[in-house]
């Protein structure tokens, strides 16, 4: 039997934990490797890709929104200073 290996790293684990670290995610991660891994050794993964995919666009959805309140609350903000 094939060995998968993705050991993790001190670095990887601080990196992970932010917000530029998971937004990355999107743009690539070790479980999507390790699903092409598997599916190109003949593995079926297509439902953990959607479930993949699922989250990925969940949380960068959730940062762009992010974003978009913190420029608003800026906005009312400075409206609020003049």
């Amino acid at each position: 039997m094939k060995k998968y290996d993705y050991p993790s790293s001190r670095l990887l684990e601080q990196k992970i934990h932010t917000s530029k670290g998971v937004a990355g995610l999107a743009k690539g991660s070790n479980i999507e490797r390790l699903l092409r891994e598997l599916e190109a050794d003949g593995s079926e993964v297509g439902a953990a890709f959607l479930e993949l995919n699922a989250l990925v666009n969940y949380v960068t959805q959730t940062e762009k929104l992010r974003l978009e309140i913190k420029t608003h609350a800026e906005f009312i903000t400075y409206k609020l200073g003049e």
